[in-house]
């Protein structure tokens, strides 16, 4: 059993759950609320179903406040949009239109009961999403080793062009001028390991696990890809001969891995590899 994913779904059944607690309580509780502030003042309160329906769009608007912001702050950082983003700022904008209109006519001011409302969905809305904000930075970053997979590629081609040949082993890379940085993982802790100055050759850290793939070895192969570990056992990035990036389970990682071994065996080459340090 996966069980970073199984316990991913824990937290967002009790973010669920709980979310839909306060929207429920403040809805009822608020509408109560603004009912009982008009009779008390003589006055014929709103129709029941057009309070809900405010204290439902006040309350869903400041569950989804906080999300919002980080789903943009997101988006400006690391130039990716979170697929949450644009539904959540739809339904946000959405709702407080409708509150608006609704109250549009209203005389009696109900400021009191929404601000009431805004609080306790706010704070369950900060509540919720605490608990996955750790959760979205890891997987923001996670594109950035996907970045450098597909920079590897590229330095390898390069590589290929001026030596006419590949590299035995990624570490030559280094040793071509490029930056040790780009063998690790963000999630590792090599970097703090990468020695200064560099020796020659390099025999530092390294992330990745490289096979050096014949020139006609076909384009679907795996020629470069990352152990699990470093994301929570949840997948890597693999690199193909034809330069694609992809992320890939752990069972499809290990299936691609091992058609690539099949198709060496039968075409035997030279195929020393990089693997992980230590």
């Amino acid at each position: 059993m996966n069980t970073s994913i199984f316990g991913d779904k824990i937290i967002v059944l009790w973010q669920v759950l709980l979310a839909g607690g306060a929207v429920v309580f403040s809805v009822t509780f608020g509408a109560w609320l603004m009912g009982r502030k008009w009779r008390k003042k003589g006055e014929q309160p709103p129709s029941r179903a057009r309070r809900v329906a405010v204290c439902t769009a006040v309350a869903i608007a400041s569950l989804l406040g906080l999300p919002v912001v980080v789903g943009f702050m997101i988006t400006l950082i690391h130039m990716e949009m979170p697929c949450v983003t644009l539904p959540g700022v739809a339904i946000f904008i959405g709702c407080i239109v409708t509150s608006r209109r609704i109250r549009r006519n209203w005389t009696r001011s109900i400021k009191p009961q929404l601000w009431m409302i805004g609080l306790i969905c706010g704070i369950t809305g900060v509540m919720c999403f605490a608990g996955t904000l750790g959760r979205f930075r890891v997987l923001a970053k996670r594109p950035i080793d996907g970045g450098n997979l597909s920079g590897i590629g590229h330095v390898l081609a390069h590589y290929h062009e001026e030596h006419g040949k590949y590299p035995d082993d990624l570490r030559r890379l280094v040793d071509d001028g490029r930056d040790a940085q780009l063998l690790l993982s963000r999630y590792g802790t090599g970097s703090k390991e990468i020695p200064d100055p560099r020796p020659v050759p390099y025999d530092g850290p390294c992330d990745h696990i490289y096979i050096r793939l014949p020139e006609d070895a076909p384009d679907d192969l795996v020629w470069v890809w990352q152990p699990v570990k470093y994301h929570d056992n949840e997948g890597g990035f693999v690199l193909f001969k034809d330069g694609r990036v992809r992320w890939l389970t752990p069972e499809r990682l290990k299936a691609e891995v091992a058609r690539t071994h099949k198709w060496l065996e039968t075409h035997p080459t030279t195929q020393p590899a990089t693997a992980p340090a230590g």
